[in-house]
């Protein structure tokens, strides 16, 4: 009987600890996190660990003569993100990432603004950044010539704003998402509330409406 009562005793406590581990996982949010799962590191500077769930955690390092950069993620086409890395604060590198052999690619995009759309054929527009431009002639091309370029990055090198719930114009107007209209983002064919983080693909087409 004391020998049923200690195996007993024995299994309850295997339990209780099983089920405490059990509820101590959830998925790592740093790069220690990341290593003390288990998961493997990078031995890149600094290093790098990939979760189990994709995500890429940089090692933030940050001497005397080095750079802090910011705790923001870039969001991959295949929903993992990744982080910046110091000196230049430029983001990792995403998984199957379009390497340097297959630059310049292309991909499109339009803007349409209450059923119109917009053209950007004029100089102010045109030729803004080596790594990401668009062309005289077909302006709706965007030519991508640097890895890791997301729509935000494009965007960016414009003379207008360009937001989840707002975009304005070069000249001033404001167009936000309110209760009578909507800005919306439409990749490939389906509405995406996450492509601006997204990295440009080859013969990628966005549609930006508001309407």
């Amino acid at each position: 009987m004391k020998n049923f009562q200690t195996i007993f005793l024995g299994a309850i406590i295997t339990i209780f600890f099983a089920g405490c581990t059990l509820i101590s996982q959830k998925p790592a949010t740093t790069f220690q996190e990341c290593v003390d799962e288990g998961n493997p590191v990078m031995e890149s500077y600094p290093r790098q660990c990939r979760s189990k769930n994709g995500d890429l955690f940089v090692e933030q390092v940050s001497g005397p003569d080095e750079t802090a950069c910011t705790l923001d993620a870039k969001l991959c086409p295949d929903g993992s993100s990744v982080g910046r890395i110091p000196p230049e604060c430029e983001f990792a590198a995403c998984p199957n990432e379009i390497t340097s052999e297959k630059l310049p690619y292309t991909a499109q995009f339009e803007i349409y603004t209450r059923g119109t759309l917009r053209t950007f054929n004029q100089s102010m527009y045109l030729n803004q950044s080596e790594k990401v431009y668009i062309k005289a002639g077909d302006s709706s091309r965007v030519y991508v010539n640097a890895s890791g370029i997301t729509w935000q990055d494009f965007f960016d090198t414009l003379p207008f704003s360009v937001s989840y719930d707002c975009l304005i114009t070069g000249d001033g107007e404001k167009l936000c998402s309110d209760q009578e209209h909507q800005l919306t983002f439409i990749l490939n064919g389906t509405t995406n509330a996450n492509v601006l983080n997204q990295v440009i693909q080859p013969k990628d087409e966005l549609v930006v409406e508001y309407r």
